[in-house]
């Protein structure tokens, strides 16, 4: 009985096995598979966009060549050609011999071992989204880039934009994580690739962390230039590096008895009608925000004070008392202000303050 025993669970061991190994096998071959699909992307997007607008950069409707998304567009061609090389050495795994349950295969991770040093070509290309996403969103009024970017996504087989072409390469890394951390799931840990697997995944999940910061910081960057294309001005520049938005809305001016739209960053906030004309920008580290203490008792919660200090004694420049449609809103934009030029001010006086005696 105890010998049956021990070849019973030596057959549910070794099916075990079989099934982590169909599983593995599935694995490789969506990576494969999507390897395939993201090289067939790069090689449209830089026929279809990129070389059009580098050859025949007025044709396109552009002044000159994107000379702004060069290192950008510079790096996607790299990547393009380290994935074209890439893409074949994978696809040979498949034939690798002697894959059986005690032998899960090294191939695959080999591979990804050779070549992952060239993976950290995505730093360039990744640094330099936010600006080009930026320049995209600047041509908006651009009829002929337009119509170019229209026509081009119109005849193209799978319908993808170039912004969409774009954002492939930052999924990428991430893909490559989530696809390893699966096949080391489905790897025994006795097998020969499985430290190696870890090894890499290691190596990949840094490469993405880097990745996710810069993917933060562009994201914000979008939303800036999406702002900066709301105005009505090319006077006032909303898209520099240090700033980030933290709320926007309408709220009432009373004294003016009219709505207006405000955009809080952590820098300034900026004022603006309904139809988006700049009214005004106020550093925020120059401001107060208090409770309203003049008008009715109904009105008083609605309603909050930001007071504009015109020097460091506290002088008062100006004043808004801003109604909100409701008290949960007045709410948030009370405790956004609070909070923005609570750091706003120790920003400042860190920047400000004098170094240590010794």
């Amino acid at each position: 009985e105890q010998e049956q025993e021990q070849e019973q669970q030596q057959e549910q061991q070794l099916a075990n096995r079989y099934k982590m190994l169909k599983m593995r096998k599935n694995l490789e071959q969506e990576i494969v598979k999507t390897e395939e699909f993201y090289v067939q992307s790069l090689n449209l997007c830089i026929t279809r966009y990129v070389q059009p607008m580098n050859k025949d950069a007025k044709k396109v409707g552009l002044q000159t060549k994107l000379d702004l998304s060069s290192k950008m567009f510079s790096s996607l061609l790299v990547i393009a050609r380290f994935h074209n090389v890439l893409l074949p050495e994978l696809k040979a795994t498949a034939a690798e011999p002697n894959i059986g349950p005690d032998f899960f295969g090294t191939a695959l991770v080999q591979v990804f071992e050779k070549f992952l040093d060239f993976l950290k070509l995505y730093s360039t290309f990744i640094n330099n989204y936010p600006k080009t996403i930026a320049l995209l969103n600047s041509l908006r009024d651009n009829r002929k880039f337009q119509k170019f970017l229209e026509q081009t996504r119109s005849s193209d087989p799978s319908g993808q934009t170039l912004v969409s072409y774009l954002i492939m390469p930052v999924q990428r890394i991430p893909r490559y994580v989530l696809l390893f951390s699966e096949l080391i799931k489905h790897t025994p840990t006795s097998d020969a690739s499985y430290n190696p697997a870890r090894a890499v995944l290691a190596k990949l999940e840094a490469i993405a962390h880097m990745i996710n910061e810069n993917k933060r910081r562009f994201e914000n960057i979008s939303k800036l230039a999406d702002i900066q294309s709301l105005l009505n001005t090319t006077s006032f520049v909303v898209a520099t590096p240090h700033r980030r938005i933290i709320k926007q809305g309408s709220l009432t001016l009373v004294a003016r008895d009219r709505p207006y739209r405000l955009f809080l960053f952590n820098d300034i906030v900026l004022r603006t009608s309904l139809a988006y004309n700049l009214k005004e920008h106020v550093k925020i580290v120059n401001m107060k925000v208090g409770n309203d203490v003049t008008s009715e008792p109904d009105k008083r919660a609605l309603r909050f004070r930001i007071l504009v200090v015109a020097n460091n004694y506290g002088n008062v420049q100006d004043l808004w008392l801003l109604e909100a449609a409701n008290n949960a809103e007045r709410m948030e934009w009370y405790k956004a202000f609070e909070d923005a030029i609570v750091a706003a001010q120790k920003a400042m006086f860190s920047v400000n303050a004098p170094p240590p005696t010794s």
